[in-house]
This record gives structure tokens, sequence and C-alpha cells, in this order.
């Protein structure tokens, strides 16, 4: 990146939409960015004005200007970084109706607003000067940056508060070692150069970038820059620190590693779910463990980000998003929770295509809102790479849309459901009365409900006459089965045969006795399937009868 460049950057990236000063005077942004600047030692200070000068940029405050934009705009600094500049400020329509943009709004409103005219890191996160949420979940689609942005935040953290201790924990030793790695590589020069302009008796220069320039982030924060080969590979230390701590600047390590005895200010967990830790109950339970272990190496003052993918409901995100759904519930506000989540899907159904009520199969480009949607791009998850991912990645719902609940889930349109609804006019007077009984025994908690359904089956197709659904225990369910059998008297009750339900049928037996009534009970296996397509092959014949008109419901069924 040329100085002419850096310079077209700074006036474009000074406005950005939910960058903090964006409303700020010239002239109050200049002072900011000089206090910022003045917190340094004269040593430093000397070094960063040489280091500038030598590579071109000449003017004083345009230095103090760079500097301060790339300490408190992320998605500058990103820009700066250049690794990362595929990343981009598109605009779409969210679930809200609300305009929003695609990396641009979680750079600079997600992460944390980095003061640096404070003169350290603890006065910063202090509860006088720090308000908002001190803990972060990030949940976008894969291939979108996320690792990227969090570790250019690390970058931030170092180059606003030198004194700041980060530790990035991952699912996999090696994911931790190679992302502060590239944390580190940021700050790493290259052999050559003019002595001494870096490093005491080195010649060292800035690192060539792909375009063939050297890197104008290294030329700008000097102070940061280490040689080749310092230290080890997964560990960064600063030299701009004035007292170096038992932690270092940036280390890695693993979820499941013992970390007693270490303190941070800053915890990173960077996918600490993986596809292989959250097989199994057992395993998601000791990850959730761990990771409310390890948050007790966070200072009382610290920062606790959580970036990743979300595998299951009961994983570490999964319990946070649920967490927040009861304070809410319970009357607090999502800006209240103490943890801020942000999430998104790859694809979304548009408000046209929601209020026509297309299903699935009738979906096309133009039904959806996206993301990350730019042709150009070759990062964008575009309807083409989209609709291939769903059909040869099993993992789709998981990786794409933020959402594992949707691997067990058949959506049936809210419009297509009120299209097939019916007056009592129209129930033929005549028919086979059934009904069928769901009992939901799952670990999962999303499929914790029994629902009980009767049907009237006349002319090829089904009537759904009544439903019940709740949550309801061991007494409390023969007893809702009898009372059905009496209110319908149905030709038979079916019941899906599973392991530790067939004691239900005496219980409902019993029930029946005493309400003198008796329907036969049948045990009906659907078969094991596929774990990933089980609920869809289900689910699937009767999606085909709604949409075919042969799937009926009365208006006066309980809603």
């Amino acid at each position: 990146m040329t100085v002419e460049k850096l310079k077209l950057l700074f006036q474009k990236h000074l406005h950005d939409k939910n960058y903090q000063h964006r409303e700020m005077s010239s002239e109050e942004f200049d002072k900011r960015a000089e206090q910022s600047f003045s917190r340094l030692t004269p040593e430093l200070q000397t070094k960063i004005l040489t280091v500038c000068l030598s590579k071109g940029i000449t003017d004083e405050k345009d230095i103090y200007r760079f500097r301060f934009l790339a300490q408190t705009n992320l998605f500058f600094l990103c820009m700066v970084l250049e690794k990362y500049s595929d990343m981009t400020d598109h605009e779409y329509v969210w679930t809200d109706g609300v305009m929003h943009n695609t990396h641009e709004e979680i750079c600079n409103d997600f992460f944390v607003r980095k003061d640096p005219t404070k003169k350290t890191f603890k006065e910063f996160a202090s509860k006088e000067n720090y308000h908002e949420q001190k803990e972060r979940l990030l949940l976008v689609p894969r291939g979108g940056f996320k690792s990227s942005m969090n570790m250019a935040d690390c970058v931030q953290w170092i180059i606003c508060f030198p004194e700041v201790t980060i530790l990035v924990l991952t699912g996999v030793l090696d994911l931790a070692k190679d992302f502060v790695g590239e944390i580190k590589s940021h700050f790493t020069l290259e052999d050559g150069g003019p002595n001494g302009l870096f490093i005491k008796k080195k010649s060292l220069r800035p690192r060539t970038m792909l375009d063939g320039t050297e890197s104008v982030f290294q030329v700008l924060f000097p102070e940061h820059c280490i040689e080749k080969d310092d230290g080890k590979s997964y560990e960064y230390q600063t030299p701009a620190v004035s007292m170096v701590e038992k932690e270092c600047t940036v280390f890695a390590a693993s979820i499941e590693q013992n970390l007693a005895g270490w303190h941070v200010g800053i915890m990173k967990l960077d996918d600490v779910v993986t596809n292989e830790n959250s097989q199994t109950v057992d395993r998601i339970i000791n990850i959730n463990k761990q990771v409310s272990i390890n948050a007790a190496m966070l200072h009382p003052y610290g920062f606790f980000d959580k970036i990743g993918t979300w595998y299951d409901s009961s994983d570490t995100y999964g319990q946070d998003i649920l967490n927040r759904k009861k304070f809410v519930e319970e009357g607090g506000s999502e800006a209240q929770f103490p943890m801020k989540i942000y999430i998104r899907p790859a694809w979304w159904q548009n408000a046209e295509a929601r209020a026509q009520g297309k299903t699935s199969s009738e979906m096309g480009e133009g039904d959806y809102d996206y993301w990350f949607n730019i042709p150009e791009n070759e990062h964008s998850l575009t309807f083409k790479s989209l609709q291939h991912k769903k059909k040869t990645d099993p993992w789709f719902a998981i990786k794409y849309l933020n959402d594992p609940t949707q691997l067990h889930t058949i959506k049936f349109p809210r419009e297509l459901l009120v299209r097939r609804t019916i007056p009592a006019a129209m129930l033929p007077n005549t028919g086979m009365i059934v009904t069928c009984v769901d009992t939901a025994y799952s670990t999962k908690s999303w499929a914790d409900y029994t629902v009980i359904m009767s049907a009237l089956i006349y002319g090829g197709r089904f009537y759904i006459i009544d439903m019940k659904r709740g949550r309801y225990n061991e007494f409390e369910l023969p007893a809702m089965i009898a009372a059905t059998a009496l209110q319908w008297k149905p030709r038979r009750i079916c019941i899906e045969e599973s392991v530790g339900v067939k004691w239900m049928g005496r219980e409902a037996y019993r029930e029946m006795d005493k309400l003198k009534v008796r329907v036969p009970i049948e045990w009906v296996s659907l078969g094991q399937g596929k774990k990933t397509k089980s609920k869809s092959e289900k689910a699937g014949p009767v999606y085909n009868y709604l949409g075919q008109g042969k799937l009926l419901f009365l208006n006066s069924c309980p809603s």
C-alpha cells in the first residue's frame, strides 16, 4: 500500500457508518489523536516519527491521525493490514427491516470500541470508563472472515494498550498456534533495510506485501515490530511494553489444556467447539465445563469473546443464546443482557417471499436476502454457491445458517398453513378418525414437546380436527391420551415406537378404563434413518401433502 492510498483510505473510513467518531469535528479528532500519541515515551515517539519520515509519511499530524484511526476504527485497520482487505461494508436488509452491512458493522459496532487516550488498559476497562457489555458471541457463516476480524481485533488491542495480555483458546491446539502465528506475522519484519531503523544494530525492513509495497501498518506502528524467529511461534510479546508480565502479549492454548495459574485481560475463544468435540453429550458437557473454568483466568475488568460455529443447542454458544432468551422472557432486554450476541445466516427468506408463503422448493435467487453477496468478490456466499453447498454438505445448517436445530427441522411456512385452514362447514360428514402421538423423547432442548393430533380421513385427504401440544410428565401423558380417546373416539391411536415408551400403553389403557372408553393403541416404527436426514425423510411426505392440498386444518383447532 502506498502513502497516497493510505491517505485515500483515511478519508474514506473516517466516516464509516458505525465508526464511533464519525460525527467528531476534525479539531477534536486531531486533539485526541495527539493525546493518544503523547502517552508514548519520548524514545518510542522518536522511533515512530523517524520510521514514518523515512518511508514518506512526512506530516507529523498525518502520523497521529492515521494511527488514531487504526486504533479506533477496526474496519479501517483491516484495510491497513491488507490481508483482510476483501471485507466489505456492502449493505443488506435484515429481518428487522433495518439496513445493516456485512463486516464494517461487526468491526465497529460489535467488537469493543477502544479509547487509546486512556493511559492503560485497566483504566479503559474500569467500571468508571467502560459501561457496555464485556462478553461477546459472534456467529457468522463459514468463510465470512469471522476469525480474521477477531485477529484484527487482537492487533487493535495491542496497538492501543501494549501492556494487554490476550489468551487465544481453540478446540484444537494447532489452530490456536496458527491464530497467534498470524497475529504475530503482522508485526514481524523482514531482513534488509537501514541498520538500526527498527531495532538497534539490526538491518530490518517492513515486510513486502502482495502488491510489492512495504507494510504501511509496520511503518505506522514500528514500536511493536519484531525480527523473524523472535520467541516461540505461538507466542507474541510486543517490545513496546515497559514491563513484561509472565503472560506474554498474545499466547495460544487448547480449551482442554490445564491452564491454572494464568491471568489475562482478554480471552478469545475462537472455534472452541468443533465437529469432533461436539459429537457426544459428555464431550459437550466437558467443553462447557472447561469454558466456565477457564473464564476464571480473566481479570475482573477483562473482556471475554466467543467466535465460532454453533454445532449443538446444548454447546456453549447454544447455552448463551438460551440464557439470553430466558433473560428477555423474564422482562429484561437484549441490551441489558451481560453478553452481546451477533448471529447471521448466509441467506434468509426475504419479506416478499415470506408474504407469499413460498416453500423451500419454490424459492429462487430473488426470494432470499444475503449476508455476504458480492458477485465480484471471490469470497462471497452467492445463491449459486449456497445452493450447491445445501445439496452437497450435510452440515449446511451448522456452517452457513448458524442454526443446528435446522438439521432436524422441516419448515412449514405459516402463510401456507393459513391457506390450508378451513371452516367447519367444509369438513366432511363422514370418514375415519385416527389419533397420532409424538412423545418427542429427546435429549435435545428443542424437541421436548409432546403432540397429540387427531385427523378425519376422507377422500384421500387428511383433515386435522384437533391438536394438543405441551410438556407432559409420566402421569399426565397417559391421561391426555385417554381424554383424547373419549373426545374423538378414533379408530386407533398410533404412537411412534421408540425405546422406553411402551409402558405408556399400559397406563393409557388404565386411564381409558376410568373413562369407560377403549381405543386400540398401535405402535408404529418409522425406522432409524440417517442422523442428518431422518427428520427430513419422515416429514417430507407430510410437506408434500400440505403443498398438494391433501392436508387441511380445521380453523377451530387450538392455536
